[in-house]
């Protein structure tokens, strides 16, 4: 303990003897949590309110939007405190009891028309589209005169997936951030971008659970940004990482029964311990 902060033996002695015997030093180090309100004013002026318009039925939103126009602002999640369900009322979190909420948006109702647009040759479809997961309407514009109006909603979710993921390469990969300004570096970037995303899916795969769909950013906050002792030797070098507490997710999943050949390294195999 004392090399991992940075003392040497005898000053750690000298500090535990010091903490075993002094109660100031005690009382100082351990800091008893001083709860805030259990109750936030806001919340509470609308709760009758909300109550009485979940005995109607109403969705989130719709309550939302009758208490902002009788001027009791409130947010959602401050509404979905109220609202949820009893499992949860032991956690001190969800207040009322209710059921889950109604959702708002059940079916997707589209208008199908045809347009044409200045400077455009032959016409375009427009497909307004409400109730799709969210209040505004979402506008599809599109030269495909063909398919069914499903197939196009259904292609529009499935792009949605897609854009989600250049999300995520732009936010945590850093796509944006191209190493050099010529063109021919881009594909490179991109490449190295597919291949360190490929690398978190395989290494999720074998997980399981809340990480068959996790992006990358949780799987290395989680799993990979762990402190570790690195040891190499002739042949080996041996990972030990320190107490984490994902680590029974790494242990359960089987990662660290087989030693991973390294032969870029000498021909060497890593081999991954828990502490």
């Amino acid at each position: 303990a004392a090399h991992r902060f940075g003392y040497s033996p005898k000053a750690f002695r000298v500090l535990c003897r010091q903490f075993r015997h002094d109660p100031d030093k005690r009382a100082g180090f351990f800091q008893l949590s001083k709860p805030g309100p259990r109750h936030a004013p806001g919340r509470d002026r609308a709760r009758d309110w909300a109550v009485a318009m979940r005995k109607r039925n109403l969705s989130i939103y719709d309550m939302q939007r009758e208490l902002d126009a009788a001027g009791h602002g409130i947010s959602i999640n401050a509404l979905a405190v109220l609202m949820s369900p009893k499992e949860a009322t032991r956690q001190g979190e969800r207040e009322e009891g209710f059921t889950r909420l109604p959702r708002a948006f059940r079916t997707p109702k589209v208008l199908d028309e045809r347009i044409e647009l200045k400077g455009y040759r032959g016409q375009l479809r427009q497909i307004p589209i409400t109730e799709l997961g969210h209040e505004d309407p979402t506008v599809l514009l599109t030269n495909q005169l063909g398919p069914s109006c499903p197939t196009l909603v259904t292609r529009y979710a499935h792009r949605m997936l897609i854009e989600n993921g250049i999300s995520e390469a732009v936010q945590f990969f850093h796509l944006d951030a191209l190493s050099s300004m010529v063109g021919l570096k881009v594909d490179f970037d991109l490449q190295i971008t597919l291949m360190a995303r490929s690398l978190y899916r395989l290494l999720a795969d074998p997980i399981g659970r809340e990480y068959e769909r996790a992006q990358a950013k949780k799987i290395f906050r989680n799993l990979l940004d762990v402190s570790a002792t690195v040891t190499i030797d002739q042949r080996r070098v041996v990972v030990t990482l320190d107490k984490h507490a994902h680590n029974p997710f790494l242990v359960s999943s089987g990662l660290a029964r087989q030693p991973t050949p390294m032969p870029w390294f000498g021909n060497k195999e890593r081999i991954l311990k828990f502490a």
